[in-house]
């Protein structure tokens, strides 16, 4: 990989992260709020309007090759995206980032089980020293504070299943493919589930709100997708790990929530295993 191809991955990367750590910190605020499903809702729909003129633009295909497979993966990021903001309604930001951000250690148990990747005992000793991580940061001594944090790492579960997912449909899909089954599927399932448990009309602040969660997450999302076109997987991912760092430092800076020492050393733990996962390969 040539320098300048590596400086462009970061790039995108870089930009990538930092629009998902914005989104995140958004997103907490918007669903304090309003209901989180509202928050998917609107999300997923200005992702849906910002990805048609790009696909059309490049000339890329919108059925695309795999519908079931790409339905699969929507279907995995639409759940983890709920959980993921239902989760930010009432933990700290840092903490529900990272726990989000296990899923590439369910990622490797996943590709192990589905796609017969091989699990050796180095990476099944980073996967232990990633769960102990967590353990670490639902804090020890039974203090788990409630469910929330348990929804941040299921949803950094689904956020795997649907990570392995693009590892097949990668081959096949382009990333605009990709992006835009997942903004259409998320916006049709969301919308009956919103109205079902109940609208609420949104003032003019809390649109503008709406609007930047679907512009930076849609931007992270891309950023993200591109940087994969300029670098390997393996470097590409780990540099990934500026989102719940910065989300980290947007919690203490707003909203005074600073990092225990428990927390830190579980943050650590997991996102030291996960870059060695990452970059393994």
């Amino acid at each position: 990989m040539s320098l300048p191809a590596r400086k462009k991955a970061f790039a995108y990367m870089f930009a990538g992260s930092l629009s998902f750590a914005l989104m995140g910190a958004l997103a907490r605020v918007a669903t304090q709020r309003l209901p989180f499903l509202e928050v998917v809702f609107f999300r997923s729909l200005i992702g849906l309007l910002m990805i048609v003129p790009v696909i059309h633009y490049k000339g890329q295909s919108f059925r695309g090759r795999h519908p079931v497979f790409l339905t699969l993966r929507s279907f995995a990021g639409f759940a983890a995206l709920c959980l993921y903001f239902l989760a930010l309604s009432g933990l700290p930001l840092g903490l529900a980032v990272m726990l989000n951000y296990t899923s590439p250690i369910f990622t490797v148990i996943l590709a192990a089980i589905f796609l017969k990747e091989r699990l050796t005992l180095p990476v099944g000793a980073a996967v232990l020293a990633a769960f102990a991580g967590i353990g670490l940061l639902l804090k020890p001594g039974g203090d788990w504070a409630g469910w929330l944090p348990w929804v941040a790492v299921a949803s950094g579960l689904l956020a795997a299943v649907a990570y392995v997912t693009i590892r097949y449909l990668g081959r096949f899909e382009s990333p605009g493919t990709i992006i835009f089954y997942f903004c259409l599927f998320a916006t049709l399932a969301s919308l009956p589930m919103m109205l079902v448990a109940g609208f609420v009309l949104p003032d003019t602040g809390q649109c503008l709100l709406l609007l930047g969660i679907g512009v930076v997450g849609t931007v992270g999302q891309m950023g993200m997708t591109t940087a994969y076109a300029y670098a390997d997987a393996g470097r590409v991912s780990t540099w990934s790990y500026i989102t719940p760092l910065t989300a980290f430092l947007i919690g203490a800076g707003v909203w005074r929530e600073i990092p225990d020492l428990w927390s830190a050393l579980g943050s650590l733990l997991i996102i030291g295993s996960a870059v060695y996962l990452l970059r393994r390969d």
